[in-house]
């Protein structure tokens, strides 16, 4: 007896606006044929029947999913209950054994990277929601979580494709318009920036994120009227809230002196280094860490240093303060002082992101079993990040522990497949665990590295030395 098939549909929906403009140059081409046209051309050819309708306000996209196979959805309706009950590795299995019956459907591939998500192997789940958009390129959810997913794994280029793509299913979802201003901030295209953090405040004006991102990027501009106006409108919508709390601190009470450029670091300090700063003569703490604030960002590190301890001699529980200056006093090369500084915030709070701070400055100053007992301590407060597990491995490979300083680097580069440093430390350890090839392996994907770097002739070197040894 043949058992029967049912058509199984995966449905997307976006609003007719999103190609009006498309749908205007169809001519006498029906909306529908028109509409699937562009699709194609957009994504080419893939498999699956494709049925489009179009209503005054709305664009409804079905995509029949072209095998349906009951074994593999019989693992997946398994798969389904492991995840409920929180079983992921079951789960994960189930819906391995569903794709290898059916590599057609990308329920199955959604599903599982949704469970690897659950497990923060971002790297993995991200390679299975990119199968998912090979299958069928419009399936909303994976197209969500991958602008997503890429921004944690710092591939820019590839979340603001996804998210921009999110954009044309759903114009109006504030949330990805403030993740592509982030995007574009870190980018320094504060342009684009800008006509994001825009549209999100239009979208959402009672949301200060989008105020906040704008603030940010007018101090960072040197537009101290703009900055502090948005950082007012922050403290307005937060009130209590860890944002607001920023931008009290943030709002700059006077301009960046003449010749101080706000988007570049400081080239030469010289003439107010050897002088200890003009304090503000309120005494009010909030001066003086707005102070700090606009020498930091200046890159002045020794002025936004003398500020913020002024700072915390009238507040010395503030553990926020303390961080940023164990921050300031690593880029003024003050490890020491640095280390005081991430411990006496951890006496007042202990975070994971203070751990993590620690943890890098004990590294920097070649103390690789405190920094190893701090990055731990991080890891256990949720603090699990790639620069976490660099850290960690450089630790344990100084403290010649190669098996754990393996493992750890294999975790940051999952986590972050573009940490180059993590690559040329696993390849360090596994020059040292005699396994050649492996170790090659890592030091060419730094040669592949377009700019000429100091860590790509480190590469270099390295690759002789193996070379050398393996001959």
């Amino acid at each position: 007896m043949v058992e029967k098939q049912i058509k199984k549909a995966i449905n997307t929906k976006f609003p007719i606006k999103s190609i009006q403009k498309d749908l205007t140059a169809a001519g006498e081409i029906p909306p529908e044929d028109h509409l699937k046209k562009l699709i194609y051309d957009r994504f080419g050819r893939f498999a699956g029947d494709l049925q489009i309708a179009i209503n005054p306000t709305e664009v409804n996209v079905k995509w029949y999913v072209p095998e349906i196979n009951n074994k593999a959805e019989f693992f997946n309706k398994k798969a389904m209950e492991y995840a409920r009950s929180n079983a992921f590795d079951k789960a994960i299995a189930s819906w391995r054994e569903a794709i290898l019956l059916n590599q057609n459907d990308p329920d199955y591939y959604n599903n599982l990277s949704a469970a690897l998500l659950k497990q923060n192997k971002y790297q993995e789940a991200a390679e299975h929601l990119e199968s998912v958009i090979k299958i069928y390129p419009l399936y909303p959810t994976a197209i969500i979580r991958l602008g997503g997913l890429y921004f944690k794994l710092r591939k820019f280029e590839l979340a603001e494709k996804y998210l921009q793509l999110s954009t044309f299913l759903d114009p109006e979802n504030p949330y990805t318009c403030l993740n592509l201003g982030w995007i574009y901030t870190i980018q320094r295209n504060f342009t684009k920036a800008i006509e994001q953090f825009q549209r999100a405040v239009e979208l959402v004006p009672q949301d200060a994120r989008g105020y906040s991102g704008l603030a940010k990027i007018y101090s960072v501009q040197g537009e101290v009227e703009r900055a502090n106006s948005y950082f007012h409108k922050v403290i307005e919508l937060d009130k209590t809230g860890e944002l607001a709390n920023y931008a009290r601190r943030a709002i700059i009470k006077k301009p960046a002196p003449k010749g101080v450029s706000l988007t570049e670091p400081a080239k030469n300090f010289s003439n107010e280094v050897d002088a200890p700063p003009v304090l503000p003569p309120s005494g009010n703490p909030e001066d003086f860490f707005s102070e700090g604030y606009v020498a930091y960002i200046a890159g002045d590190y020794i002025k936004a240093e003398t500020f913020y301890e002024r700072y915390l001699q009238i507040k010395p529980k503030d553990a926020t303060v303390w961080c940023t200056l164990g921050e300031v006093r690593i880029r003024a090369q003050k490890v020491e002082a640095a280390i005081e500084a991430f411990k006496n915030a951890l006496a007042i709070e202990e975070k994971g992101l203070y751990y993590k701070e620690l943890g890098i400055a004990l590294d920097l100053y070649q103390q690789p079993d405190e920094a190893l007992s701090s990055i731990q301590k991080a890891i256990k407060a949720g603090k699990k990040d790639s620069t976490i597990y660099l850290i960690g491995g450089k630790s344990h490979l100084k403290l010649q522990r190669f098996q754990e300083a393996k493992e750890m680097f294999e975790e940051a580069i999952q986590l972050n497949p573009n940490n180059f440093m993590a690559h040329f430390q696993l390849a360090r350890t596994l020059a040292h665990l005699k396994n050649y090839q492996e170790a090659i392996n890592h030091l060419e994907i730094i040669k592949a590295i377009r700019i000429d770097t100091p860590l790509k002739q480190a590469a270099d070197q390295l690759l002789a030395q193996i070379t050398s040894r393996k001959t």
